[in-house]
Order: structure tokens, then sequence, then C-alpha cells
């Protein structure tokens, strides 16, 4: 069963579990990321810079822009989807 079965969520990818383990080596600066502790969204940003041996990564959020340390071993951290709206503009439509 995918992780996307077992929550509903679509915005919990799992491109980069391999048997529920995060390889945070897969990252790479520019990737959006959220982090989270349980079915609560703790942050959400681009990934900005990662330290695999040390089991953090820093990310921008969005919004401010604001920087943030993040311990992988705190959250369950979930490559893909953002969250955030996109907007989408069909020509023709006024």
């Amino acid at each position: 069963m995918s992780l996307l079965e077992q929550t509903g969520d679509p915005t919990k990818s799992t491109d980069f579990y391999d048997n529920d383990h995060q390889d945070i080596e897969m990252l790479q600066p520019g990737d959006p990321i959220n982090a989270w502790e349980g079915n609560v969204l703790i942050s959400s940003g681009l990934v900005d810079l990662t330290a695999p041996d040390l089991g953090i990564i820093w990310i921008r959020q969005f919004g401010l822009g604001e920087r943030k340390l993040i311990l992988c071993l705190d959250y369950d951290l979930h490559r893909g989807p953002t969250g955030q709206w996109d907007l989408h503009v069909e020509e023709g439509q006024e």
C-alpha cells in the first residue's frame, strides 16, 4: 500500500522513500519539501542546503522566505507539491 493510500493526502509523495527510510541525499537545492509531524504540516518550503551526514537540511520557508533548520529525524519529510495556490489563467476568460 502506498503512502498516498495510507494517508489520503496527495501532498505526501513517496519518491524519496525506501521502505520508510527517508533518503535526504536525494534532495537537491530548490526541491519543494514539506515537514510533517503526524498529520500536522509544520513547515513548507524549498530546500536550500543539505547535510545528509548530519541528518539536517536547511529550507527557505514559503511566505517570508525565512531560512529554517530541519532535523530530519524529528519530522516526516515529503518532497513534491507544496500546497501553495497556483494561478492558472485560461485564454478567453475575463
